[in-house]
């Protein structure tokens, strides 16, 4: 029987190595490699440095955002589960 804990565990599923990437995500992340090295070599070595800082910052605050966003949504998938299996 299959088991989604299983694969939890086994490391096959809910791994960010194991999610392959869209190619809309790929044709996004392509440009943001392209627009970083041209910020890149237009500033000075104290502006790269402002600039990582804002960067991460901002990366910071989305992984934040992406948390809370995946706890709400596994909470209201499991209450849908949990509803479904009291109205049988």
């Amino acid at each position: 029987m299959y088991s989604i804990l299983e694969e939890i565990y086994l490391g096959n599923r809910g791994d960010s190595e194991t999610v392959k990437m869209s190619e809309a995500y790929k044709k996004r992340y392509r440009k943001f490699i392209d627009l970083w090295e041209m910020f890149d070599k237009d500033l000075s070595e104290d502006k790269k440095e402002e600039f990582k800082k804002l960067f991460n910052a901002e990366c910071d605050l989305c992984n934040e955002s992406d948390l809370m966003n995946y706890k709400e949504g596994f909470k209201i998938g499991l209450l849908i589960g949990i509803e479904c299996c009291l109205n049988l």
